[in-house]
């Protein structure tokens, strides 16, 4: 993520939190599943290479992003403004 794009969704966040809107965003890396075409064209030697810089060592599920989405939109995190949720196993802090 670049520090602009940080930066711009801050202002916006901090804009809108005064109409009380809120403003997140979602970082979602690498989602295993059949549908997924650019899984499908990496040979296993690349996919084992790519799982290194992931800490839990496995790709994640679109059930798994999309519980995060759900979540974000949810009465739950009404609270919740100006954020980024990194749903990518811990490659974000390898």
């Amino acid at each position: 993520m670049r520090g602009g794009d940080r930066r711009h969704r801050a202002m916006v966040a901090r804009h809108a939190a005064g109409r009380l809107i809120r403003s997140e965003h979602a970082h979602a890396a690498m989602a295993d599943s059949t549908a997924t075409e650019m899984l499908q064209e990496i040979d296993a030697a690349g996919l084992e290479e790519a799982l290194r810089l992931v800490p839990m060592r496995r790709h994640g599920k679109p059930g798994e992003i999309a519980a995060a989405m759900v979540f974000l939109a949810s009465d739950q995190a009404a609270y919740i403004t100006g954020q980024t949720l990194r749903v990518n196993g811990g490659m974000s802090m390898a």
